[in-house]
């Protein structure tokens, strides 16, 4: 609520409770010195004027003088605007509340969440995609018309899903998503510029999370790298391939298209990724026995290793020929269904994903 909310609040309280002394008061000069009156001190001035408000009326004091019944009168139809005036504010009150639950101005505990900036089919097509596999998401985004679809959308997902409307660069904003504590940024404001901008001030306040930029012009890859994107896609580019693919090669577009996806079931496959702990029985192993044990264990298929170089980069190791062997921090990626999945992660105690 704005600070100019609460000055009005209070100076209306304030300028309530004037009147309603003042009124005490003038009952109580009026009946003060009147022979049959029972209100003779501030105390049953003080009754009178309250029972007479909430309309409880217990008759045992009442004003006998002309003025002291007008100002009887007077609290009496007063009485009648303040049952309306509690009414609408309470009212006003549950209106506000709804209203701010709404638009997410409640905000959000997540941690190691992925804070998702901007809506269209391309986010909307990620945040299944996390949802899918039991990720959090937090949504910003500016336009009101999208709040309630999207808000119906992902009703029955609430643990794992908050948005809020918000400016892009309002920072009250992105602090109810938690972005301080989110893993990923995933910005998709749908202009190059526009997501230029956002990322640099964002990596001038949020430094240690991870940003993936939506790119209209790949070109602009080496630019959006050099300004802090973790990770940069061009959605022409991804749709340009998967066309091409399926042209000429339509088993593998359509195979790769599968496989990109989370598994909805345990017969689906999935590529998906797992970090190499200490206690992992694959570690200091070559991989090409890893390949073989994976196969005949799990029918699962490894295809490369995910490794951080020493700048801190991620290095890309695909389906290494010779002794490369299988390191402690190492991710190994894989090709396995839902069934295989869940063996994985037994043997491994990690679940996917980094």
């Amino acid at each position: 609520m704005k600070t100019t909310s609460y000055r009005r609040i209070i100076f209306q309280s304030l300028l309530g409770l004037g009147l309603l002394l003042g009124l005490v008061f003038l009952l109580l000069q009026f009946e003060r010195g009147a022979k049959e009156s029972s209100i003779t001190n501030f105390e049953n001035a003080l009754w009178y004027t309250f029972s007479t408000l909430t309309t409880v009326g217990y008759g045992d004091l009442y004003p006998a003088t002309l003025y002291g019944r007008v100002v009887g009168y007077v609290l009496l139809f007063l009485s009648l605007g303040a049952y309306g005036l509690l009414i609408s504010k309470i009212g006003s009150i549950m209106h506000a509340i709804r209203k701010h639950r709404k638009m997410g101005h409640g905000g959000t505990s997540f941690k190691g969440h992925s804070v998702v900036l901007g809506w269209d089919d391309i986010t909307r097509d990620v945040t299944n995609q996390l949802i899918g596999v039991l990720k959090k998401v937090a949504v910003v985004t500016d336009d009101p018309r999208l709040l309630e679809h999207i808000q119906d959308t992902y009703k029955d997902n609430s643990f794992l899903f908050s948005m809020c409307l918000s400016d892009m660069g309002n920072l009250d904003g992105l602090e109810r998503v938690n972005i301080s504590e989110a893993k990923v940024v995933f910005i998709n404001l749908g202009k190059d510029l526009d997501n230029l901008v956002h990322l640099l001030n964002l990596k001038k306040l949020y430094s240690q999370q991870e940003y993936v930029v939506i790119l209209d012009n790949s070109e602009l890859k080496s630019t959006f790298m050099s300004a802090g994107a973790t990770y940069t896609v061009s959605k022409n580019e991804i749709a340009a391939k998967m066309l091409a693919s399926y042209i000429f090669e339509p088993d593998v577009a359509s195979y790769s298209e599968d496989i990109l996806s989370y598994a909805e079931d345990g017969e689906d496959y999935d590529i998906k990724e797992y970090k190499v702990l200490e206690k992992n029985p694959y570690v200091n192993r070559e991989y090409g026995f890893a390949f073989t044990d994976f196969k005949k264990k799990f029918n699962a298929v490894l295809i490369g290793l995910g490794r951080e170089g020493s700048g801190g980069e991620r290095i890309l190791i695909k389906n290494p020929r010779g002794n490369v062997k299988v390191s402690a921090g190492d991710f190994m990626i894989l090709i396995l269904n839902g069934q295989s999945s869940s063996l994985v992660e037994k043997v491994f105690g990690i679940q996917e994903g980094v």
